[in-house]
């Protein structure tokens, strides 16, 4: 990866790898990044989504790790939401009721979510029990709120 010879990525899914992994606060001038994606070279894999693609691939294992990786505004599904959440239907549908339901919409008649709005519910409904210190995961925006 970054060694002393310089930055050495061979695809854009290894340099965003690094990125989300890089101590919070690391920063690369503008001549680093352009060194960088110029090293790695135009292969089919390296060019990243083209026009009406979706975002890059998220290496993840299930949905309960990918909900807190993927933007905001990317669309579950009922089957995804699940996993996401750990739980069966009949807990889910009990929950898209009422003034405090988790976010929802309908598209061609089916329930489609976002990850942005299912990761605020999750946060807003969790209840720690033994609080602690949070660390971030690498690569994690924290937004401060007054």
């Amino acid at each position: 990866m970054m060694g002393q010879s310089g930055p050495g990525f061979e695809s854009l899914r290894e340099l965003l790898r690094w990125c989300l992994t890089a101590p919070a606060g690391t920063m690369l001038s503008a001549a680093t990044v352009a060194a960088v994606l110029e090293g790695i070279g135009t292969t089919e894999d390296s060019q990243g989504p083209r026009e009406g693609e979706d975002h890059p691939q998220i290496d993840a294992e299930s949905w309960a790790e990918r909900i807190w990786l993927v933007p905001a505004e990317r669309r579950l599904n009922t089957a995804e939401t699940l996993e996401a959440l750990g739980r069966g239907k009949s807990w889910l549908f009990e929950r898209l009721k009422g003034s405090d339901a988790i976010p929802h919409r309908k598209m061609d008649g089916q329930l489609v979510f976002t990850a942005g709005e299912l990761r605020a519910w999750i946060r807003a409904h969790e209840e720690p029990l033994v609080a602690g210190p949070m660390e971030s995961a690498p690569g994690e925006r924290r937004v401060r709120v007054s």
